[in-house]
Order: structure tokens, then C-alpha cells, then sequence
């Protein structure tokens, strides 16, 4: 039996948020626990209301959930280098020194200082760090730039770092900021030099990307794709149904990086008969949504649980985003024989054009258009896609999860 015990950090979990990465970080509690491990989750989401304390205590099925405060994301990453306020890391100092973790395993800290993964390295655990988005990448979090409906080429100069974030509000000046932002890269790279022990990479596209900005030295690096819930996996292929109605289905938060933007053109005019579009997440943007609910077609069934909720009747998958490191809902259609039009974004290579699904230029509603009605008018393509999503081969969670430990292990016998 296992005696080992590991520390996740992540921003959130369920049932504070129902998405992608704090859903992740809670299957990987679960999973870890059901291996022998003692686990805890340190999530930074506790409002000053909340707790006059450093951290508030909770337990969700046997996992120790410690809650911190969550502070300036900005404000914290242009200060790394000198931290002028340490009370900002007693927080994650006294949860460290409370539950005592093995392993120390961050999923991400948005809300945290960098500062954390040094913290957990001096207390004597293993850090691990999973890198599966850009938040160490881009000041802003995404490279997305909403305003230009495009792309950042990504962090060539701090210079230019330095104009994207002050934009036209230039509370201080363009070389100081500058300057803040080179040191907060020196040390972000000093963390994985020197205080990082192996980090996590889903899929090896993202990798490809992300150590273009941020070396990774190769005896740290380990390639885990994501799993899916062996309860959830691939059900046996079913005969496309007879009825005349078509059902697309979109999940996730209702946003323009998301590709939420394309959808009104995609689906104008089309006969409600004959196709229905299902929207299943939070509501960023409510403009957007407004405009989506006036189609006919379209219909918006808030947030859910468990995408086993919602996927029973759905006969294609949209995932139209502009920007995305991985993508969990794509490969969870893919997953129950359910084929996906996906834009070409890191993470959509998985979906083969014309045999699981079909892909499109980003950004491009046309292009989406086409294949939904496609799809509409020709049932044997969609039974063809069907066959080819449930051929398509996923990795479970349990195997996520035992690769995990693998790496954990080996780790802990090279330290010792």
C-alpha cells in the first residue's frame, strides 16, 4: 500500500467550477487516491469574507481541500523577481507545513505567486508541474488577442509584451514594464532549471510550442496525454438515427476565443427541422449569447456536471476555438463515437479531416457552414464519421493516472 502523499494546486475545483482544469485536478485526486496516495488540493479561490485565516479546511471524499486566497495574477508575475510582500506566500507556507506532502504537483497557481513552486521545492517535496497552457507564456493568460480576432505570435521581446498589456492605460512607463516582464521570464526559467523536477506535457505539439519560450531541460520532461473515465468510455457504435433532426452540440464557456462568434453565421437559416444546435457552458459573453438564442436552431441548456449529461442524444461535436492547448471536450465527443468539427488549433490534430470529424481554418464561420450542412444532407458521411470517431484511439484515465505515478516514483527513487 502506497504511503505516499501528494499536494495538487489548482485555481478551482467542483463544485466551485465545472471546468476544464479543475475538473482535471479533481480527477487526478481521485485517481491518485484510489492508488494509495493521501491527497490534498490547495485551490486559490478563498474571498477575504471567507476566513479571517490563512486557509479554510474542507473534505470531499476523502481529499483534503485547502482553500487560499487568490491574488492579482498581473500584479504578482511583475513582481516575481522581488516579491516585496512575502505575506502574499504564508498562506501556501502553512499549508505545506500542515499536510507535509511527497509530491507537490501543480496543475497550474494562477492566483499565486511563482514564488509557490519554490516554496514547495525548500519544504523537501518532489515539484512536479503540469504545462498544459500558456498562463508562464502570456501575461494576459492566452495569446489570444480578442480585440484583433487573432493570434499573438508570442513573446518575441519584452518590449512587446510591454505594449500588448499597457494597451492605451499606461499607468506606468512602456521600458519599466518592460523591464518587469523580462525578470519575471528569468525567473520563471530559473524555476524550471533549478527548482522544478519534472514537468507534464499532454500532447507533443504543445510541447513543441511552449519550449519555444521556456526551455525545459529533457530529463524533466514527460509526455502523459489526458485520459478519459473508463465509465465514460467509447459506448458500442450505433446506427445513425432515422429521425430528421440533427443534433450539434458546442460545450464550454460561451466566449470569442472559444469560437462562439462563428456559430451565428454557421447556423442562420437553418431549418430548426431539420438541425439543432445545443450550447452547454458559462455565459462570458452575454451579447453573443443573446444573439445565438435569437437563431431558432439554437438552444441554450446553461452548464452541467458530468458530459455524460448531455452527449446521449448528440450527433456531432463543435469546437470552433480560436486558441487552445489540448481541447477535453474534443476528445470526450470522440470518446462516445461522436464526431467533432474542430478549427485547426494545438490539441485539434487528433480529429483526422473526413474520417472522425472535419477540420477548419480558424476563424473561418463559412468553412463551418459548409460541413454542418453537409452533414444535414448526407446521412452515410455521418455514419462514416461516426465509425471513424469510435475507432479513434483515446487513452483512459486510469493509464493517465498510472503514468503519473510511474513518474512520480521514478522521481522519488532517483532523489533517494
Amino acid at each position: 500500500m502506497n504511503s505516499q502523499s501528494v499536494l495538487l494546486i489548482c485555481h478551482s475545483l467542483p463544485p466551485y467550477e465545472y471546468s476544464g482544469t479543475p475538473m482535471v485536478t479533481w480527477d487526478y485526486a481521485l485517481g491518485l487516491q484510489g492508488l494509495g496516495y493521501r491527497v490534498g488540493v490547495m485551490i486559490s479561490n478563498l474571498s477575504p469574507a471567507e476566513s479571517s485565516g490563512t486557509f479554510k479546511l474542507e473534505v470531499q471524499e476523502g481529499v483534503i481541500v485547502y482553500r487560499v486566497p487568490s491574488y492579482n495574477w498581473l500584479s504578482l508575475n511583475l513582481g516575481s523577481a522581488s516579491l516585496p510582500d512575502m505575506r502574499l506566500l504564508q498562506p501556501a507556507k502553512e499549508v505545506l507545513q500542515d499536510f507535509k506532502p511527497d509530491f507537490v504537483d501543480v496543475v497550474d497557481y494562477v492566483g499565486l505567486p511563482p514564488q509557490v513552486l519554490q516554496v514547495a521545492s525548500d519544504s523537501g517535496a518532489i515539484v512536479m508541474r503540469h504545462a498544459f497552457h500558456t498562463e508562464e507564456i502570456c501575461l494576459r493568460i492566452n495569446p489570444f488577442l480578442a480585440e484583433l480576432r487573432q493570434l499573438c505570435a508570442g513573446p518575441t521581446s519584452p518590449a512587446k509584451c510591454a505594449r500588448c498589456i499597457l494597451g492605451s492605460d499606461r499607468p506606468i512607463d512602456e521600458r519599466t514594464m518592460a523591464g518587469n516582464i523580462q525578470a519575471w521570464r528569468q525567473y520563471l526559467q530559473f524555476l524550471y532549471d533549478e527548482v522544478v523536477d519534472g514537468v507534464f506535457f499532454a500532447t507533443g505539439v504543445f510541447h513543441s510550442f511552449f519550449t519555444q519560450f521556456l526551455r525545459i531541460p529533457g530529463r524533466k520532461t514527460f509526455l502523459v496525454p489526458h485520459g478519459i473515465r473508463t465509465s465514460e468510455s467509447r459506448p458500442a457504435l450505433s446506427e445513425v438515427r432515422s429521425k430528421m433532426q440533427l443534433t450539434f452540440c458546442y460545450v464550454g464557456t460561451i466566449e470569442l476565443r472559444k469560437g462562439a462568434d462563428l456559430l451565428p453565421s454557421a447556423f442562420r437559416d437553418i431549418d430548426p427541422e431539420r438541425a439543432q444546435l445545443l450550447l452547454h457552458g458559462y455565459l462570458h459573453d452575454p451579447a453573443l449569447v443573446q444573439k445565438l438564442v435569437d437563431i431558432p436552431c439554437v438552444k441554450y441548456r446553461g452548464f452541467f456536471k458530468t458530459i455524460d449529461d448531455i452527449l446521449a442524444e448528440v450527433d456531432v461535436g463543435i469546437v470552433p476555438s480560436y486558441f487552445e492547448c489540448y481541447s477535453r471536450s474534443l476528445r470526450e465527443f470522440l470518446s462516445r463515437g461522436i464526431p467533432v468539427i474542430a478549427t485547426k488549433f494545438i490539441g485539434s490534430e487528433i480529429v483526422e479531416d473526413g474520417s472522425n470529424g472535419f477540420l477548419i481554418d480558424i476563424g473561418n464561420p463559412e468553412a463551418l457552414r459548409e460541413r454542418v450542412l453537409a452533414l444535414i444532407a448526407d446521412r452515410a458521411l455521418l455514419s462514416q464519421l461516426k465509425q471513424g470517431a469510435a475507432a479513434t484511439a483515446l487513452p483512459t484515465l486510469d493509464e493517465e493516472i498510472r503514468s503519473i505515478h510511474t513518474v512520480y516514483q521514478l522521481l522519488s527513487n532517483h532523489r533517494h
